[in-house]
């Protein structure tokens, strides 16, 4: 087979790579922004499915209470809406510290990011 291809035009057609070339972004330490927004798009689509899932809650305890103040007990009694809106609570809290870092800081040092993360899991559990 190296013979076929050793520079000279003898007819054949050279052999398909196996492995397409990496687009543009990929290639030479573009990786690390990639990764980045890829994690940043997993934490807005979780927001937006603990905001939906919180929302379906609420409207599911208006539609079947019927009344605004049975919806509020329902809702306070739940153990299901505690866990879904605290949930929303903290993911739409999380988002919105991530934005707003982003957005007026251009992110954080990873040591930075360390320390706010574990102060946070504590905070949170407590």
């Amino acid at each position: 087979e190296g013979e076929l291809f050793n520079g000279e035009d003898n007819g054949l057609i050279p052999p398909i790579p196996l492995q397409a070339p990496l687009p543009p972004l990929l290639q030479h330490g573009h990786r690390e922004q990639q990764n980045e927004t890829k994690w940043y798009m997993i934490r807005l689509h979780y927001t937006k499915l603990s905001l939906f899932a919180a929302f379906l809650l609420i409207h599911y305890a208006l539609r079947t209470r019927q009344q605004a103040y049975l919806a509020l007990v329902y809702l306070s009694t739940s153990r299901l809406s505690y866990i879904l809106l605290g949930n929303a609570i903290v993911a739409l809290t999380v988002s919105t510290f991530q934005f707003l870092v982003n957005f007026f800081l251009n992110g954080l040092r990873p040591n930075e990011a360390d320390t706010i993360s574990e102060s946070m899991r504590w905070n949170v559990t407590e």
